[in-house]
């Protein structure tokens, strides 16, 4: 639901970008602006949203120290792609 989405914003608001899922999150961190992943990396938001509406405390768990988008991008990546592999 739009109330549970994650909304990538930056320090002046909206970009315009909400993710309602994993695999739509995963894509979104390749194209949303460099400065809307550091602001919600240095505040913890993917963390607690992954935690919180995702109920994935594992993977919330092994975001927490990324620091760059390549690294948050990959660790998402694997994790989602190793996910859909347990259901083919």
């Amino acid at each position: 639901s739009p109330e549970t989405a994650f909304h990538f914003a930056t320090p002046a608001g909206y970009t315009g970008y909400t993710a309602y899922n994993l695999d739509q999150f995963c894509e979104l961190l390749t194209v949303v602006p460099k400065d809307s992943i550091q602001h919600h990396l240095s505040r913890g938001d993917f963390t607690c949203w992954i935690k919180e509406v995702l109920d994935d405390a594992m993977l919330a768990e092994r975001i927490k120290d990324c620091t760059e988008r390549q690294d948050l991008t990959t660790l998402v990546s694997e994790w989602r792609d190793q996910l859909w592999s347990h259901l083919r």
